[in-house]
């Protein structure tokens, strides 16, 4: 018996359904919207007819009884996705109108709605939002029926509906609006720019620019990495697309298996926090904090330039301990020639970067650099985007943004229950109490619920669950919002490569054959600046760009001297190996280098100058060379 996805009628619907997708917010980035419930609705409903479609209820159902079942709740559920948007699209201005006046047929529609997104969650992105978004709904019927924390006042289904499916506040509301907006966009941009060779391109830049240093497959993993993930804003896609090519070169060179997917872990990671196209929880982010994209993005250049400085160093430094060298002389290709004959494929990036800076909005910016892609690609005949590549940009991009839009829409669940009960203001109160007033307790409280809703959440469910129940506490301690936010995306983020559950870790280990638990572990201590630099720019907000251009500059220089200090104390390596007081000593140096106050640099730079000098007259005294 053909399984569901297999048959010839349901791939051809599947087909189209992709295809339809990607052209309709194709289409909606250069002409204007038919309106946000509309827009928001169609959304949702093609993405759920095409997670049910594709996606079983479990994988592997082996029995005939459980299989038939599942086709029979796929087709069920995609019929219903259909009707509801059917419903809504018909007369969506009257259907607005009725907000706090809903009929029966409304709230029989939102209910269905509600449950198909949650089951779509727990089959798309896990279990894990689909409890939590349960819970927080259950919260927000029942709070009047609790005391203390957990107490406030219970609202009817009725109510929850309106807020969740007739007004865009709550399943609709800005999550939705900013994946619908621009996220399958700029998706579909970086699907354009793999297909026509720019992922290969970039991988090629990168190894002509390392090759020829210690440790040179690593570094080139690192640059390499760094550019595609702020294309493909996946962590687990960047990893299982660059690190195909890069883990198996850096065991060549003398790498153990978990550290060179430890190193492509984190480095991936690290891509999707990198501008100019981050993950979609930074265009949500901007949203949030009510402030233009342009801003978010010059905001994290500095700490994302932080965080690959600190790879950066801690590749070269385990190169040098290890001695690793160089890729093969013959395997080293040259820069200018491929930058002369391919380098006009890096201008859709130039072009996306520079109307993000002059002001335009992401859905301007993001169109105009997939018609760039489109038009390059035609330059040459490797790169021409025939009319087969083109539909398989359109089905991969429809692919990758269902899970990104399933998670929105629970996420707007999540808002609208908290908005409901009033639970954000009582967390982010109990926060301050337990913190005592101390901002260092309080963030310190926000990174571990971070960590602990990334093990089983995307990054987009952490950042938009955080920011309805613990930034506005943050922000009542006075500290810069836009850093309040970006605290939480970041922490959002290294959960990737924060043991017990580092998914992104996971998948290196898989892609280089090696233990993930160990893997886990080498890429916690490789991303080790990833959760300092957060602290960094709460506290010294210059890092953000924010302040006087003297002290951006003096901030940026420190800090960046401050994670060099760090990797080296996490290596055990300077000019050779230290001991473990000069380790002790080189961690001390790297604290006071990365946080603000000129005492504090001072006091790090004389650490740092004193064991660099005992170690350079060490070295002359025994006639080594570095």
């Amino acid at each position: 018996m053909k399984t569901f996805n297999h048959l010839k009628s349901v791939q051809f619907i599947i087909l189209f359904l992709a295809v339809f997708f990607s052209l309709y917010h194709v289409y909606f980035g250069y002409y204007p919207v038919p309106g946000a419930m509309s827009l928001r609705i169609t959304h949702v409903c093609l993405a759920l007819m095409l997670c049910y479609l594709v996606m079983p209820a479990k994988k592997g159902i082996s029995s005939l009884i459980g299989q038939r079942l599942d086709v029979g709740v796929r087709i069920i559920a995609t019929i219903l996705s259909l009707a509801v948007l059917l419903y809504v699209v018909r007369d969506t201005e009257a259907f607005e109108m009725q907000t706090g006046y809903l009929n029966s047929a409304d709230i029989v529609m939102g209910t269905i709605l509600i449950f198909l997104v949650l089951e779509a969650t727990r089959r798309s992105v896990g279990a894990a939002m689909t409890i939590l978004a349960v819970l927080l709904m259950l919260h927000a019927l029942f709070s009047g029926n609790m005391t203390g924390l957990f107490g406030g006042t219970s609202i009817s289904w009725a109510e929850f509906i309106d807020t969740n499916f007739v007004q865009t506040s709550g399943l609709l509301g800005i999550p939705v609006s900013v994946t619908a907006g621009y996220v399958v966009l700029f998706l579909f941009f970086g699907t354009l720019l793999l297909k026509t060779g720019v992922g290969d391109l970039l991988m090629e830049i990168a190894t002509a620019a390392t090759g020829r240093y210690a440790g040179g497959p690593a570094k080139a993993a690192v640059i390499s990495s760094a550019a595609m993930g702020t294309m493909s804003g996946s962590v687990i896609a960047n990893v299982v697309t660059t690190g195909t090519i890069t883990i198996p070169l850096m065991k060549r060179c003398g790498y153990k298996p978990e550290m060179a997917a430890a190193i492509e872990a984190a480095a991936s990671t690290g891509g999707v926090i990198m501008p100019p196209v981050m993950g979609a929880a930074a265009f949500i982010l901007a949203l949030f904090a009510g402030v233009p994209y342009r801003d978010v993005m010059l905001a994290a250049a500095i700490p994302s330039i932080l965080y690959f400085w600190s790879i950066f160093m801690t590749v070269h430094l385990e190169a040098k301990k290890t001695n690793i060298g160089t890729f093969p002389a013959d395997e080293v290709p040259r820069a200018w020639p491929i930058i002369k004959s391919r380098g006009y494929m890096l201008l859709p990036i130039v072009v996306i970067t520079t109307l993000l800076l002059l002001g335009y909005t992401p859905m301007i910016a993001a169109f105009y650099g997939c018609i760039t892609v489109i038009i390059l690609s035609y330059v040459r005949r490797d790169t021409r985007l025939t009319a087969r590549k083109f539909m398989e940009c359109l089905q991969e991009t429809a692919h990758a943004s269902v899970p990104v839009v399933i998670a929105c829409a629970t996420a707007g669940i999540i808002i609208g229950s908290v908005m409901l009960s009033g639970l954000g203001l009582r967390v982010s109160g109990l926060i301050l109490e337990l913190s005592h007033g101390s901002l260092f307790f309080a963030l310190l409280l926000t990174a571990v619920a971070a960590i602990i809703l990334g093990m089983g959440m995307t990054t987009t469910a952490v950042y938009v669950t955080l920011a309805a129940l613990i930034i506005p506490g943050l922000e009542r301690t006075g500290i810069e919002p836009l850093a309040a936010h970006l605290f939480v995306l970041y922490f959002g983020v290294v959960s990737y490569v924060t043991p017990p559950v580092a998914l992104g870790a996971f998948a290196a280990a898989g892609v280089a054959r090696t233990k993930p638990g160990k893997t886990a572990l080498v890429a916690f201590r490789v991303s080790a600046a990833a959760f300092i630099v957060p602290f960094m720019f709460v506290y010294g907000p210059e890092l953000l760009l924010i302040g006087k251009p003297i002290d951006i500059v003096a901030a940026f220089i420190t800090a960046l001297i401050g994670v060099t200090c760090l990797s080296s104390a996490l290596s055990g390596w300077l000019l050779y190996r230290l001991n473990f007081v000069a380790q002790i000593l080189m961690f001390l140096a790297a604290i006071f280098l990365m946080f603000p106050g000129w005492t504090s640099d001072a006091l790090g730079l004389v650490i740092l100058v004193l064991i660099f000098g005992f170690q350079k007259y060490r070295m002359r005294s025994m006639n080594l060379s570095v």
